[in-house]
């Protein structure tokens, strides 16, 4: 995540201008999930015709994406989980 390393393999991000109003981020959430679900498991497909659960002679790479999402509330009554509904622990896809 070094803006200084111009050796990035992949780094994207998306986030919108001046923040999401409170109410919407539920929805975004329910969108993202949906979206971030059918793109990993065209990756996990992707992927999966490489595996191998045997020793090879190959030098082999472990690799992946990760996907995140994110709330920074700009209202410190309101904490990021209560926005998912998520009390403690990461969010599961």
């Amino acid at each position: 995540m070094d803006p200084r390393n111009q050796a990035k393999r992949l780094e994207r991000n998306v986030a919108v201008d001046q923040g999401l109003p409170v109410e919407l981020v539920p929805e975004f959430e329910k969108f993202a999930r949906t979206r971030a679900l059918d793109f990993l498991v065209d990756l996990d497909n992707w992927l999966a015709q490489y595996r191998s659960d045997e020793t090879e002679d190959t030098d082999r790479v472990e690799t992946g994406v990760n996907v995140f999402l994110y709330a920074d509330p700009r209202t410190p009554e309101v904490a990021p989980a209560s926005f998912f509904g998520v009390p403690n622990g990461p969010l599961k896809l």
